[in-house]
């Protein structure tokens, strides 16, 4: 980690200080002296060494983390996020958003594994139209350190698993399927997004005001593979998308 009184000064110039800011800061971390994990000094160390208001370094790093370069977590210090290098092609290439889109690295999964009979809304997304059919339930926590940061569940068809060669007993091959392995296999997905503002405590699910919530089909030869459902911190979540006409 850089000494911060190594950065750059600020310049007497048309650009607004806290534009300067960011810049050096943005610099710094596309130059790779300021690398994922790397903490940054408090806003009024800053702001003393930049002799600007705390104001101003606190709008260059409101900026900076809005654009996925550094993160800030309530009680903990600011620091340098290496999501947008691990994701820098976003949503648009297949992957388990819960892993990729993290703003930190996800440290653990855990899975609880069960055996039911799928809905109606899922059958139909999965081609059954109406059928009954019997699926595996892969639900997953996700966690940074001790923090627990997104939740997922894969509804995964026991025909699909027979394919596979899986015996819904084998916990770590489903566990792997359902991490990793499904979207190696497809070659679309159709997926939804929206927020989530929780008005009451809900047990089971990070606890943020604001959960970010994906539905999402995996397709192989246009042949539905899984249904996946995704809740994520907003905290800790950055997600960005190549747009082109």
């Amino acid at each position: 980690m850089m000494d911060y009184k190594e950065m750059p000064l600020l310049k007497e110039m048309n650009i607004p200080y806290y534009v300067q800011i960011y810049d050096i800061i943005y610099q710094l971390i596309q130059e790779n002296v300021l690398q994922e994990g790397d903490t940054l000094p408090g806003e009024n160390i800053l702001a003393e060494y930049w002799n600007v208001s705390r104001s101003t370094v606190r709008m260059a790093v409101r900026k900076l983390e809005e654009d996925g370069y550094i993160y800030k977590m309530q009680g903990k210090k600011t620091m340098v996020t290496g999501q947008l290098a691990r994701n820098k092609d976003g949503l648009q290439h297949i992957s388990n958003p819960c892993i990729s889109s993290c703003i930190d690295t996800i440290t653990k999964a855990e899975a609880v594994i069960s055996v039911q009979n799928g809905g109606r809304l899922i059958g139909d997304l999965l081609g059954y139209n109406g059928k009954v059919f019997t699926a595996v339930a892969v639900d997953m926590k996700y966690y940074v350190g001790e923090a627990y940061v997104a939740s997922s569940v894969a509804i995964i068809p026991v025909l699909r698993l027979e394919q596979e060669g899986i015996a819904i007993d084998e916990e770590e091959k489903l566990k792997d399927l359902a991490l990793s392995g499904l979207y190696k296999r497809a070659g679309r997905s159709s997926l939804s997004m929206s927020a989530v503002e929780w008005t009451e405590e809900v047990a089971d699910q990070p606890q943020s005001p604001i959960i970010i919530v994906m539905d999402e089909v995996l397709y192989e030869d246009e042949a539905p593979l899984a249904y996946h459902k995704y809740r994520m911190d907003s905290n800790w979540y950055r997600f960005t998308l190549d747009r082109r006409l």
